[in-house]
């Protein structure tokens, strides 16, 4: 006979525990989540874990810093587990965002999209066009 229903609370629990972790959300944006246990409970604590995983992520993408988007806590309950969730953008010495390899040519041809539509419009002129695209253009031929 199959039970069918609402998941155990184990099971939920995993589902919450598998979540933990970093990834990546694109624009140089990424979400960082740590998850309590019986032993590890205190908030305060989980934030200071997430925070050195964002430093160690500015060292390894090469940042100057990073900024936070969001910061969720939420306390432990019956079939939950504490959760702290920050999301936060590294960022360059310029404060601009540090993109992952590729994403940045991605990123250039999106705005050169952008730039041409407007030029299309009339909103802005070919000179103004060029101006503009020129540091996108340059990106996309590296």
């Amino acid at each position: 006979m199959e039970i069918k229903g609402n998941k155990s609370t184990i099971a939920e629990l995993a589902e919450q525990r598998n979540k933990q972790g970093v990834t990546y959300q694109g624009k140089g944006v990424y979400k960082i989540v740590e998850v309590g246990n019986t032993f590890k409970v205190s908030l305060k604590r989980m934030e200071r874990d997430a925070r050195e995983k964002a430093d160690d992520l500015v060292k390894n993408m090469g940042g100057a810093q990073y900024a936070d988007i969001s910061l969720d806590k939420v306390g432990a309950a019956y079939g939950s587990y504490a959760q702290v969730r920050l999301t936060i953008v590294v960022q360059d010495y310029m404060q601009q965002p540090v993109l992952k390899r590729g994403e940045d040519k991605e990123n250039a041809i999106e705005k050169i999209k952008e730039l041409n539509s407007l030029k299309e419009q009339g909103i802005i002129s070919e000179e103004e066009y060029n101006k503009a695209a020129a540091p996108y253009k340059a990106i996309i031929l590296k």
